[in-house]
């Protein structure tokens, strides 16, 4: 704790140095004569607040209280204060006023000093809405302990005290009083306004130290315009074939009739039915008659959302007109776009990686790397997504929308880029216990907000349709397809008879007689097969399997999973979303062996599937990529699901059953698991779509009375995993515990597994005024400065990083990092060279480690050498 002033015997405290408010700087400037002062500073940021609200559309407008501007104005009030002018002085001090300088035991945290002084002022004028002072106290990302007094000691005494209330006098008179009523629970969501326009103001690229304040107050329209906080109009009058290219089936038809209002909206239907074009249709109407302005479509994973972002993308230039462009908001979204200018469309030219940061209005990083305070690149450039949301139209993960909800910094700028916007979460049904909490509290949060949420499943239990928000009676309740809302509307779509399709099911072993032969068979027919492994250590090896058994000239075999560097798992995904599309020709015959990349959100049309055994929504997912599309030709009368027996069912107790299971039990509930096993064992088809739902209804149902005894342990440890994860989910939301990292995944999933960067290079030059990372993905090495920082260099040592799970990385020493390159990464990254024999050292001389990579296998670990089972991951 800080130490605090003596006082005399009559308890006057003494006199602590004053400066005048001309003399107090927001921000430290190599020239102090034209660093911004702080009444400059709020003044601008009021302002910026007073446009931009202008700005935002009626549902926004509609939640930020009276007042909200002057909470922007006052923000740093805080920074009046003796303990941040030092930190702001610092060295200059003397000059300016030696007996300040002298002085210690001051308060630094201008954001806590600025709630105590709003709080004091409330006190004063309105006591029952005192806690929108926290609005000033959280505007930097984290909450204050505002206990003190606000002529407090360390906060300066009753002189500047004073001094500050004189500034809060100043600019309530000029933008009238902060908010008057008492404070909703979504009041944080205020803070997000307030740090916008901070943000705006404190880009020294918008608003250039040293110029005048009138000068800077002229340029705010412009500015907002050149940022891009416009909301357009949509096109009135468009047709669905307009917009997409083809007339509407009655999903689409019947999503659109049920969106004549703001609220939540829930579509289930069969996969390649159009879901997409159904939401996509529904928030043209919910924008188009001013119920909601804006779009976030969130997807589970970076890979869905790229694939989705360029459909969205010309979504709005129909209905907005060209130019009209998405963000792509993830944590790698930077990444991708740097991908696809410089490496995907002339490969082998990187002409462009000795370039530096770009800065230029031109650029499309530029929104990525503008910013000011904690917004700066050198902070977390390679982070947008805290500022993507702001962007009028986004397309990314959505854990991007779920930090909005957590514990961590800026939660409440998520809140504030998705209010009134139309929100759509699709692959509802995808995510675990923990994840699904949060997405509750999210919807919750986003309809407070005046946002619309459209979700989109292949199917969910009622159960989980319920902890969602509708609730349906009667029939409705099993109907499927259904599209439905949460004032217990809906509506049940017809199908085209050609979604209708029965699925030959078989149970199959890789080691039973005549499995290769007849998958040989098969290929010899031209057939696109998809074989799904649970892990990628049971992928790998079937890989290495197919490619001992087959010719090679018999068929295209290759493996996909995430452990490929990402700029060869770009090339792998797109090459494959290209062959198995909706639009290929040349299919077969091919085999793709991968984990769950391929489950969700991906265009891949097989003839055959082959798969581990999953639960049952998973598994339906899987069968999803069978016959997708309607073709001519078809090496087989129907489509065929190949399903892995493990003999799980013969187990005689729940150990047993895990152990049958093998690596599989590690990713999916063994109950989950059990159930799906044995409501398929007596099954050689599956009908879709009208089985899905009971198919569905009777894996996640509790123990039968015929279940063996040791079910019920299984179920046992389901309850006690879920309680775990719901509760663990509900201390992420917990706004009293510390701010955790702002990062994607990081709070938004749970694993069990941690993971770990691991950077692969060749080897690292050291050539005195640069360092040279020579690196997999192309001959020329990534060029590091020692001064100034490049954006092409990091690009390329991302495109080579992989994140592994800690056990791989366990015992294993890194390679020395130079500390021009260490700018580049994470502190606690581990970097391993790649020799020409695939192996993976930390040292020239004896470091050995029992990785080894491939292009053909991606990352693993030498059997030789293998510490762990295909349990373990």
């Amino acid at each position: 704790m800080s130490p605090r002033f003596a006082r005399s015997a009559a308890g006057e405290q003494q006199s602590i140095p004053l400066l005048d408010l001309e003399q107090c700087l927001a921000k430290s400037h190599p020239n102090e004569k034209t660093a911004p002062r702080v009444r400059e500073h709020c003044r601008l940021v009021g302002k910026i607040a007073e446009s931009l609200l202008r700005r935002l559309p009626p549902p926004v407008r509609k939640v930020l209280p009276e007042g909200c501007v002057t909470l922007a104005a006052l923000h740093d009030v805080g920074k009046v204060s003796p303990g941040f002018q030092k930190h702001i002085w610092d060295k200059k001090l003397p000059e300016l006023s030696p007996q300040l300088y002298n002085k210690e035991g001051f308060e630094q945290n201008h954001a806590l000093i600025g709630e105590v002084a709003l709080r004091h002022w409330y006190r004063q004028q309105a006591p029952n809405a005192a806690d929108w002072a926290t609005v000033v106290g959280l505007h930097h990302g984290l909450p204050c302990n505002a206990f003190h007094r606000h002529d407090a000691d360390i906060f300066g005494g009753t002189s500047w005290a004073s001094l500050r209330e004189r500034l809060l006098k100043e600019l309530t008179k000029e933008f009238g009083p902060p908010p008057l009523t008492p404070v909703p629970d979504s009041f944080t969501f205020v803070t997000g306004f307030v740090c916008v326009a901070d943000w705006i103001a404190s880009d020294e690229e918008l608003f250039p130290p040293g110029r005048p304040l009138d000068e800077h107050l002229e340029r705010i329209e412009e500015v907002l315009d050149r940022l891009g906080f416009l909301w357009p109009e949509p096109r009135p009058g468009l047709t669905f074939q307009e917009i997409f290219g083809f007339s509407p089936n009655d999903i689409q038809a019947k999503t659109y009739e049920l969106a004549d209002q703001p609220g939540l909206l829930l579509v289930e239907a069969p996969m390649g039915t159009g879901k997409t074009e159904a939401a996509l249709w529904a928030a043209y109407r919910l924008m188009l008659e001013g119920h909601n302005h804006g779009l976030y479509f969130a997807l589970p994973t970076r890979l869905s959302s790229n694939l989705i972002h360029h459909r969205v993308e010309g979504f709005l230039g129909k209905i907005f007109g060209e130019g009209m462009a998405a963000r792509l908001i993830h944590g790698q979204a930077w990444l991708q776009e740097y991908f696809r200018r410089h490496w995907g469309p002339a490969k082998g030219d990187q002409s462009a990686d000795t370039s530096t940061s770009p800065r230029s209005e031109e650029d499309p990083l530029r929104w990525m790397l503008a910013g000011g305070e904690e917004f700066r690149p050198s902070g977390s450039w390679f982070a947008p997504a805290k500022r993507g949301l702001l962007w009028p139209f986004g397309v990314g993960t959505v854990d991007q929308a779920l930090l909005g909800v957590v514990q961590v910094r800026h939660f409440f700028m998520r809140l504030f880029g998705l209010a009134g916007k139309v929100v759509i979460l699709d692959e509802i049904h995808s995510y675990d216990f923990y994840t699904g909490t949060l997405i509750e509290a999210l919807i919750r949060r986003l309809r407070d907000l005046g946002s619309s949420v459209i979700l989109l499943s292949g199917t969910l239990t009622t159960a989980r349709r319920e902890s969602l928000g509708i609730n349906l009676a009667g029939p409705q309740q099993t109907a499927y397809p259904l599209v439905s809302r949460e004032d217990s509307r809906c509506s049940i779509p017809e199908l085209s008879p050609t979604v209708a399709k029965i699925v030959k099911l078989r149970r199959v072993s890789p080691e039973g007689a005549g499995f290769w032969e007849e998958l040989e068979s098969c290929l010899k027919q031209k057939a696109a097969v998809i074989w799904v492994c649970n892990t990628i250590a049971r992928a790998q090896e079937i890989f290495r399997r197919a490619k001992e058994y087959f010719p090679e000239d018999l068929a295209d075999v290759e493996l996909l999973h995430s452990l490929f560097l990402p700029w060869q798992r770009y090339e792998k995904e797109s090459r494959w979303a290209k062959r198995l599309g909706r639009h290929s020709n040349v299919r077969g015959p091919s085999l793709l062996v991968a984990t769950q990349v391929v489950e969700q959100s991906v265009d891949l049309d097989a003839d055959l599937l082959i798969t581990d055994l999953a639960p049952t929504d998973m598994l339906l997912q899987r069968i999803g990529r069978l016959w997708r599309h309607p073709r001519k030709e078809r090496p087989s009368s129907q489509p065929e699901c190949w399903l892995i027996d493990y003999n799980c069912l013969e187990a005689t107790d729940a150990s047993q059953f895990r152990e049958l299971l093998g690596g599989s039990a590690k990713v999916y509930a063994p109950y989950v698991l059990y159930r799906t096993a044995r409501l398929l064992a007596a099954r050689d088809s599956l009908e879709f779509p009208c089985e899905v739902r009971s198919l569905l209804e009777a894996t996640y149902q509790d123990p039968q009375a015929d279940d063996p005894p040791w079910v019920t342990e299984l179920f046992s440890n389901l309850e006690e995993s879920r309680k775990k994860l719901r509760d663990l989910a509900l201390a992420a939301q917990d706004r009293n515990l510390p701010a955790l990292r702002d990062e994607e995944n990081v709070v938004t999933r749970y694993s069990e597994i941690p993971t770990h960067p691991l950077l692969i290079v060749k080897n690292i030059i050291d050539r005195g005024g640069e360092i040279c990372v020579e690196l997999l993905d192309n001959p020329r090495p990534a060029v590091c400065p020692n001064r100034g920082w490049s954006l092409a260099a990091a690009a390329r040592l991302h495109l080579n990083m992989l994140s592994v799970p800690d056990w791989y990385l366990r015992g294993i020493p890194s390679k020395t990092i130079p500390g021009e390159l260490a700018k580049y990464l994470e502190k606690s990254i581990h970097v391993l060279s790649w020799t020409e024999s695939g192996g993976l050292v930390y040292d020239s001389r004896d470091g050995s480690t029992p990785l080894r990579y491939s292009k053909e296998l991606g990352l693993y670990i030498a059997e030789s050498e293998r510490r762990c089972t295909d349990d373990d991951f």
